[in-house]
Formats: C-alpha cells, sequence, structure tokens
C-alpha cells in the first residue's frame, strides 16, 4: 500500500500562488443561519441547478435548489418542506429532461421531481420503520428508477429500491453494504453499489454487482484494511473507491482512494495526508490516467489530481474561512466545480460554491498527449441503433481514429475518418452495456468518452 505526501509540501510552500491561478469565481449563498449545497449538475444553458439544505429555524432545516447562470450568480431559489424536515442529496439529468432530486423528508427517504424551472412534477416517500433517506438515484431508458433507501439504524442498514417513472416499487432487496453510498448502471440489466460495512475501527468497502431483478452477480468486501467509503467513481480500467482510511489503533483517519477492477479485485489502495484528519467525498474520472478527488482537510477544502497508480501529482488546498467543505465535485467545458458549505465562528455558515480552472493541477507528469480543453459531445446516451459524436475542435479537418472498447478492455470497433467534425455511428449491432470511446489523430493527440448501449 502506497503511501502519499506530495500534497502537503505543494499545499504549505505555495498555496496562494496555487489559489489565485485556479480560481475563476467564489460564491455564497445566504438563506438562513446554517445553508449548504450537497450536489449539482450542469444545465443546457450553461448554468447549474445546486441543492442541498436550509435552516429555516433551529429544528428543521428545508430542501434548497437554486438556480444559477454561467458566472454563479443565482437566477432562481425554491424552499421544500415547509414545516418538515427535507433535505437534498442528490440530482440527476432525468431521460424526459427535467431533473430527479433524492434526500429525506421528515423522517423518511424521499423523491422529488422538478421542471427547469424548479417547480414539482411529482414526489414521492419511501417509508421505513426506523426512518431513512435516499443516497443515490438513476433512471433507466425506459425511465424506471434504481435507488439507494439508507435506514437509519446502529449500525445502518441499506434497500435496493426498483422503481417505475413516479416511484411505485417493483422490488426492493436488502443491500450488501449496510452503507450505501453509490450507484453505477452499466447497461439496462446490471448495475454495481459501492459503499461499507462495519461499526467503528471494523469497517470495510463493499462493491456489489446486481442483475435488474435484484440478484446479486458478484460480492466483493475488501479486507485487506478499514475505511469508511463516501464516493465512488467508473472507468473502462475499473472503479475506483473514495472516503476514508481508518486506524484502529487510535482511531484517526485519513483520506484514501482504492482500485478494484470489474471482478472486484482489489488493484491498489493509497492513503493521502497520513497523521490528519481527512477525507474524500467527491471522486471523477478525466481521462485514461487523471483522477480528481476532493474532501477535507481538516477544517479546510482540498482538491487532489492523482494518476491511474494512484499516486498524486498536484493539490490545492483552500482555507478562506474557519470551516469548509466541499460536498460534490463536477468536471464541465474544462472547468471544476465544488459546492459544499462554509462556516465562520459568530457567523454562521453559507452555501458555497466555486469555479477552478482544471489545468491548474496539470504538470509535467500528466500525459501530455490528452487534449484536456475539450471532449468528445456523445448523443443520445444511452443509445439504441445510432450513436452521434461531435469531435472537439483539435481534431477536426485531418484523419483520426476512432477505437470503442467494451468494459474488459476489448476493441470493438476500430475505424478510421475524417470528417469536418461530426461522426454517426451504427451501434445496434453491439451487446447491452457500458462502452468507451477513444480518439485519435495523427499526431497522437487523444480524447475519450462513454456512453450505454441498451
Amino acid at each position: 500500500m502506497k503511501k502519499t505526501f506530495s500534497f502537503l509540501i505543494i499545499v504549505f510552500l505555495f498555496p496562494g500562488i496555487l489559489l489565485s491561478q485556479a480560481l475563476v469565481f467564489e460564491k455564497s449563498y445566504d438563506f438562513s443561519y446554517d445553508d449548504s449545497f450537497n450536489d449539482l449538475v450542469a444545465t443546457s444553458d450553461s448554468g447549474f441547478i445546486l441543492v442541498g439544505g436550509t435552516m429555516v429555524s433551529a429544528y428543521i432545516a428545508n430542501m434548497l435548489i437554486i438556480k444559477t447562470d454561467a458566472n454563479g450568480d443565482m437566477e432562481w431559489s425554491k424552499i421544500y418542506g415547509a414545516d418538515s424536515s427535507c433535505q437534498a442529496n442528490r440530482i440527476i439529468h432525468t431521460m424526459d429532461g427535467n431533473y430527479l432530486i433524492a434526500g429525506s423528508y421528515g423522517t423518511q427517504a424521499y423523491l422529488l421531481k422538478i421542471n427547469a424551472l424548479g417547480d414539482s412534477i411529482w414526489s414521492k416517500i419511501f417509508p421505513s420503520e426506523y426512518g431513512s433517506t435516499c443516497k443515490d438515484v438513476v433512471d433507466l431508458q425506459n425511465s424506471d428508477l434504481l435507488l439507494i433507501q439508507e435506514i437509519f439504524l446502529l449500525p445502518a442498514a441499506s434497500n435496493i429500491i426498483y422503481a417505475d417513472s413516479v416511484g411505485n416499487i417493483y422490488w426492493t432487496i436488502p443491500a450488501s453494504a449496510n452503507e450505501s453510498k453509490t450507484i453505477h448502471l452499466v447497461s439496462d440489466y446490471e448495475f454495481y453499489v459501492a459503499g461499507f460495512n462495519g461499526i467503528v475501527n471494523y469497517t470495510h468497502y463493499i462493491l456489489t454487482k446486481y442483475d435488474i431483478l435484484g440478484n446479486v452477480v458478484l460480492n466483493k468486501v475488501f479486507t485487506s484494511f478499514n475505511g469508511v467509503n463516501l464516493c465512488s467513481t467508473i472507468y473502462n480500467d475499473g472503479i475506483y473507491m473514495a472516503g476514508m482510511h481508518e486506524y484502529s489503533s487510535d482511531e484517526s483517519y485519513c483520506a484514501n482512494i482504492m482500485k478494484s477492477n470489474f471482478e472486484g479485485q482489489l488493484v491498489w489502495e493509497n492513503i493521502y495526508f497520513e497523521g490528519e484528519y481527512s477525507f474524500v467525498t467527491s471522486v471523477i474520472h478525466l481521462d485514461e490516467d487523471q483522477i480528481l478527488a476532493c474532501g477535507s482537510y481538516n477544517d479546510d477544502i482540498f482538491i487532489l489530481r492523482i494518476n491511474s497508480e494512484g499516486d498524486s501529482i498536484k493539490s490545492l488546498l483552500f482555507n478562506n474561512f474557519d470551516i469548509q467543505r466541499a460536498n460534490t465535485m463536477l468536471h464541465h467545458d474544462d472547468h471544476l466545480f465544488i459546492a459544499g458549505y462554509h462556516f465562520n465562528w459568530g457567523e454562521g455558515g453559507d452555501a458555497y460554491f466555486i469555479k477552478l480552472h482544471s489545468d491548474t493541477l496539470s504538470t509535467g507528469i500528466v500525459n501530455p498527449n490528452v487534449i484536456q480543453e475539450s471532449a468528445l459531445v456523445i448523443f443520445p446516451n444511452p443509445a439504441k441503433d445510432k450513436l452521434h459524436i461531435e469531435i472537439p475542435l483539435g481534431f477536426r479537418n485531418q484523419e483520426i481514429e476512432l477505437v470503442i472498447m467494451d468494459m474488459k478492455g476489448n476493441i470493438i470497433i476500430r475505424s478510421k475518418n475524417k470528417k469536418e467534425g461530426k461522426l454517426k455511428l451504427d451501434i445496434s449491432g453491439l451487446k447491452h452495456g457500458l462502452y468507451f470511446i477513444s480518439v485519435y489523430n495523427s499526431n497522437g493527440l487523444s480524447t475519450s468518452g462513454k456512453f450505454i448501449k441498451y
């Protein structure tokens, strides 16, 4: 197991320089004494919808939804819950162009579907005897839903729920991971769930693969280390799970990331900032050799870039307030967006939204043959018969090679084209599942993306 220390050197020697180079905007939103964001999505008009919670009284928090423009300036806000506690954990785009929010209402798991103006289309409560919340949700091509219901027990428990497009339940099964956190759909027939089991000093990451009927296809408990999984991402070389590494000897924690292949075999686990209280709250995969993670380092926000082997490349630290938390991260339009909250003693807390230049975290260690300023545009996604691909400007008016691989790394399609910028592929012959696209030009530059065939 590797132990990475480069973050500490970079952050404390050069924090001001890196921060000034990286930051595009920094926004705070004050609705009450205590506000926070837990998730965000980009919108078709270059703006964003952010969701979380706001305290409306000493004991009641309501669901907070805001829409911003491209500069982070608020265009509208909505608050749901009234006299009942209501919280948003997750927001996703839906197949019909609207948005679905997962969270809690009162003490129960809750889904709320809204339109582009934040108005309610429908809502659904998923009751549990002990209280619960909805941690994650994905929608299938037919608009059915898969969601994680975390139940408030000690130790915790979780259910996987399969429901129709308005939340009516088809089936519910107990999840293998007591605290299940994220769902990764790999086809309309199979999906992975990441989470962890156990109690203090005896927690282990768990990765489970299910079929669409809820049958367990694969279940792996990673017992070589103690850890609390909080987030995960999937790429063509495996699944990356992150959170915090737990030291049973002194009950201390530090940030960690691990990589598993699709068969549930541990490839590596790395720890970061050993000796400092830290944890990862969001991890995303940019390409074959770049992973970004953000989270908390003591009372500050860190952003970490690592390679596919888990080696630290470069980092940033934000410490503008007494306490800051990064709850979610999005890479969009060559920028990095982070949302959470900040807090100053005696002043309360505000919801927090920042935009950064993503290339600020790049160094010469990063693969120079990967184009970062633009990416493939792939639609529709998921796709059934035809797939449209818009090629970045750096690849146009020259010969390109397109390669499509399945989840095992097998090359399914390889072709050479010279196009103005758009490709149309017939994928009707492909099996259902997740596929990865790479495009190369004659100079060896590459860009990549992924799609689901249903």
